[in-house]
């Protein structure tokens, strides 16, 4: 996929390694531009930081609080990632 023109991001890693899945779905520039878009900015650094699979569970059940007025989240959300 290449270098991210902004933030140095690789996703296929560096040197040749892979970048783990957090940092792919919730870290790199790319992700972050996403979130950004989508999530409150008051509760983004929460978002991008909780425990990984609680992330998952919540975004795909219950994401009140995090996400800014758009249906059917749980949809999107799994189209994302």
């Amino acid at each position: 996929m290449g270098q991210m023109a902004r933030g140095g991001c690789d996703l296929v890693g560096w040197n040749g390694r892979v970048d783990n899945i957090n940092h792919i779905l919730r870290l790199c520039p790319t992700a972050m531009t996403i979130w950004s878009s989508t999530i409150r900015h008051d509760h983004l650094n929460e978002f991008v930081t909780m425990n990984f699979n609680t992330w998952v569970v919540m975004n795909l059940s219950n994401s009140q609080g995090f996400v800014r007025d758009l249906h059917d989240w749980d949809l999107l959300f799994g189209a994302i990632v």
